[in-house]
């Protein structure tokens, strides 16, 4: 996931610069990294009721992990503030994280997998585009 994340904001000018305006650049990173423990736990037990929700429903394995990836990647591009930028390639990326995150949940059986995988997805996500834009951009030491 961090790969592909890594490779999705290096490769787009539209990551870039999102990034490089994100709101998590500002404030205190033991702040931010609760923020994802906490995240990453409630997160991916909603996960994993719905795959089980919609699994006991009948849903196959491969529609179950679609319908949640989408619903991960509508809730993730779309609010203020919004984490990544609205688009075809952000609403993509997320699709392709929630179906990893989804596939670990279904392959290992358990919570704590994708809990372990969210946590540090986002933790470690957060500090690359810390260390790429240094913390607080000059446009943001302004407000």
């Amino acid at each position: 996931m961090l790969a592909f994340r890594h490779a999705f904001s290096v490769l787009s000018p539209i990551a870039e610069s999102v990034e490089n305006n994100e709101y998590f650049l500002r404030g205190s990173p033991v702040l931010w990294v609760l923020v994802f423990l906490t995240g990453g736990i409630v997160e991916e037990f909603w996960r994993a009721v719905c795959i089980v929700s919609f699994q006991g429903n009948g849903y196959s394995r491969s529609s179950v992990l679609l319908l949640t990836a989408f619903a991960f990647a509508l809730a993730h591009t779309c609010g203020l503030p919004s984490r990544i930028s609205p688009g075809i390639p952000s609403v993509l990326t997320e699709i392709i994280v929630g179906l990893m995150l989804g596939g670990l949940f279904m392959w290992s059986g358990n919570l704590v997998t994708p809990c372990v995988a969210s946590i540090i997805y986002f933790t470690v996500s957060f500090f690359l585009v810390r260390k790429r834009f240094g913390g607080l951009t000059p446009s943001m030491r302004r407000h």
